[in-house]
């Protein structure tokens, strides 16, 4: 299947993911043991950077590291995948995530954003300043938010397809929906920023300006709502062995599907959820995400459905 010809800039995070696996989430004041820790790229940032990749998509990623051996171990890795050209190196340390992992695949997450932090709205600017109308770009909630509302705005401007993921959520979020061409989210996020969950956060959110809203809904699948009416999805069916960057492959495929392969609402969010369940079969995120193979038998499975 040829690459589509849609350029993708991802502006947001890379960390160092290390993950703990734990027989049960400890609870208040607990101590446990677990065995020794994996460490891997990780970042939503990155995440869906690496699956736009894959699934075929020409990507600029925009993120900021350290000038510090995990920012060393990061730019080796991410240049492998030929996402290292837009790493921008500070003397912030590299930011990192603290995963536990219990045996059921359940995760909590801590996540350091310093560098995330660092970026500016100049960066974010400066970066789309020549991106062709109709790129695609897709950012996450790590950044500030006067970064994160400069690089809408200046994508809006430039006619690009604007594609937003608010997570880590804050509240501020709401004021962007106008800006964005579709916003994907939890369950959580959708009752934090729309005061509803499934179709009826989704519904409040295009509302409210957004083109589209998708609201995942873990193992019932996922409800998007968009201007011409709503599409549903069930979970694929799978052995989940650690939810760690589900989300990031729902969401970089399902823009990859819709703005890329030009596929329908309907097959796109079906693309999404085929991945998502690749993605919790394994550990980790980067280790855990469909190959560049895997996603293209995904998308020629949803033309043959269209």
């Amino acid at each position: 299947m040829p690459a589509p010809p849609i350029q993708a800039f991802v502006i947001g995070n890379a960390t160092i993911d290390e993950t703990f696996t734990l027989a049960s989430l400890p609870r208040a004041g607990e101590s446990l043991l677990a065995a020794s820790p994996t460490r891997d790229p990780g970042g939503k940032g990155a995440n869906q950077a690496l699956l736009l990749a894959r699934a075929g998509l020409d990507v600029r990623l925009i993120a900021r590291i350290g000038r510090d051996p995990e920012g060393a171990f990061l730019r080796a890795r991410l240049v492998a995948e030929e996402l290292g050209a837009g790493l921008i190196e500070g003397t912030t340390p590299t930011d990192r995530s603290l995963i536990l992992l219990d045996q059921a695949g359940e995760n909590c997450i801590v996540t350091t954003d310093e560098a995330a932090g660092a970026m500016t709205p100049e960066d974010a600017e400066r970066t789309l300043s020549r991106a062709p109308a109709g790129s695609l770009l897709l950012l996450q909630g790590n950044l500030g938010f006067e970064t994160t509302r400069a690089a809408l705005i200046a994508g809006r401007a430039r006619g690009l397809v604007t594609v937003f993921n608010p997570a880590p959520v804050k509240d501020e979020f709401t004021e962007f929906w106008a800006l964005v061409s579709l916003v994907v989210l939890n369950e959580r996020e959708a009752d934090r920023l729309a005061g509803a969950v499934g179709e009826k956060g989704a519904r409040r959110i295009v509302a409210a300006g957004a083109k589209a809203a998708a609201v995942t809904l873990g193992a019932r699948g996922a409800v998007l709502v968009h201007e011409g009416g709503i599409e549903t999805s069930l979970a694929h069916p799978a052995k989940v062995v650690d939810t760690t960057g589900a989300g990031d492959a729902f969401t970089a495929m399902l823009a990859a599907a819709r703005f890329a392969h030009r596929l329908g609402w309907r097959e796109a969010l079906a693309a999404a959820a085929a991945a998502a369940a690749i993605t919790v079969s394994a550990r980790g995120a980067f280790a855990a995400f469909p190959t560049r193979a895997a996603l293209v038998a995904i998308l020629e499975g949803a033309l043959i459905r269209r």
